[in-house]
C-alpha cells in the first residue's frame, strides 16, 4: 500500500510539473519588456527554488526552465540598470 501511495505521489508531481521553474521563466520573459528591475530578482529566486525542486524530484522536471529564468533574471537586472543610467544621463 505504501508503494502505491509513493507511486501516486510521483505521478502527481509529474502532472503538476515544476511551478517555480515555470513562473521564473515567465517573470524573466516579462521582465525583458517591463519592470525588469523588479521581476529580475523574482525570476532569480524562483529559478533557484525551481532548480532545488528539480534536483529533489526529478520526475517533475523543469531544470531547463529554471536555469533560463535565472539567466533572464540577470539580464533583466542588467537591462534595468542600463535603462536607469541612460535615463539619468539624458536628463542632464
Amino acid at each position: 500500500m505504501r508503494e502505491r501511495a509513493a507511486y501516486n505521489e510521483k505521478l502527481r508531481r509529474a502532472r503538476e510539473g515544476n511551478t517555480h521553474a515555470r513562473n521564473a521563466l515567465i517573470c524573466g520573459i516579462v521582465g525583458l519588456f517591463c519592470f525588469g528591475i523588479i521581476l529580475g530578482p523574482v525570476a532569480i529566486v524562483l529559478g533557484s527554488k525551481g532548480l532545488d525542486y528539480a534536483k529533489r524530484y526529478p520526475e517533475a522536471g523543469g531544470s531547463g526552465s529554471a536555469t533560463a529564468g535565472i539567466v533572464l533574471g540577470i539580464v533583466d537586472i542588467i537591462g534595468g540598470i542600463i535603462s536607469i543610467a541612460l535615463f539619468a544621463a539624458a536628463q542632464r
